[in-house]
């Protein structure tokens, strides 16, 4: 994602990109620190930052870009709910 490209964002969601992924000598953050700079929800910062990254690839969504690259095809806010779901439910078997 050169700086060229993310012309094409929003200046909003330029913002959240370049924060997120730490690009043109800025720090990374986390999606909880941009949520108190920004005052949205991690989930609005996860959702703006993944249709980004998803428009700059050219791609028509997540799945065709991770078809594409050898990424999951899963989001990765979807990652960590299904890691914790599956936690519990492993949790509840092994205590049975």
């Amino acid at each position: 994602m050169a700086g060229d490209s993310l012309a094409a964002l929003t200046a909003a969601n330029r913002h959240l990109v370049r924060r997120y992924f730490g690009l043109g000598g800025v720090a990374a953050a986390s999606v909880r620190q941009l949520a108190t700079e920004t005052r949205l929800t991690r989930a609005e910062i996860e959702r703006r930052v993944h249709q980004s990254v998803v428009a700059l690839s050219g791609r028509a969504s997540w799945r065709e870009l991770a078809l594409s690259t050898g990424w999951p095809s899963y989001r990765p806010a979807q990652s960590r709910i299904g890691a914790r779901v599956g936690a519990s439910a492993k949790r509840r078997t092994t205590e049975s």
